[in-house]
């Protein structure tokens, strides 16, 4: 299901919408936690991106398993480059890891704390500390799915464009 779109393999295609939706879920819980005032606009999109971002993580992982199986049983991985496969699969899946947890949290996040609309009182719901640990969650989820998402396309770009 994961190996190939129409002939061409399926890994380089679904790997570019993990790097758009997960850079936009990452943006996306960190200003929904951070502006208050911009959650009940903001709530179904960012809900939105959580989905495309943990789903595109997946379907990148699955395919990137699935090429690499399909290169291995036409022989076609040199030795030295199976150990830079390995660590690229490590990046996908931490990258993998780290979006679904933030997916999840930004989820219950915005269940739990939807945001009042303009012209309500204040945004209080889900309480002050609730708030803040989310933040603190969200913030650094953000950080670690961003870093690992970085990570994951220069050691894949490093292998497809200077062979190392």
């Amino acid at each position: 299901m994961f190996e190939e779109i129409a002939g061409i393999p399926a890994h380089p295609l679904l790997v570019h919408a993990a790097v758009v939706f997960v850079p936009l879920l990452a943006l996306g819980a960190v200003g929904y936690v951070l502006v208050p005032p911009l959650r009940y606009r903001f709530r179904w999109p960012v809900a939105l991106v959580a989905v495309a971002g943990a789903g595109s993580a997946v379907a990148a992982r699955l395919s990137g398993d699935a090429f690499r199986a399909r290169m291995q049983a036409k022989n076609l991985i040199s030795p030295e480059y199976v150990t830079k496969i390995a660590d690229h699969k490590q990046f996908g899946d931490a990258t993998m890891y780290a979006t679904l947890g933030l997916a999840l949290a930004a989820l219950v996040f915005v269940l739990a704390v939807p945001g009042r609309p303009p012209g309500f009182e204040s945004d209080r719901s889900g309480g002050v500390v609730l708030q803040a640990v989310f933040a603190v969650v969200l913030i650094a989820l953000s950080a670690t799915a961003l870093y690992y998402v970085v990570r994951t396309g220069d050691s894949g770009a490093h292998m497809v464009w200077n062979g190392v």
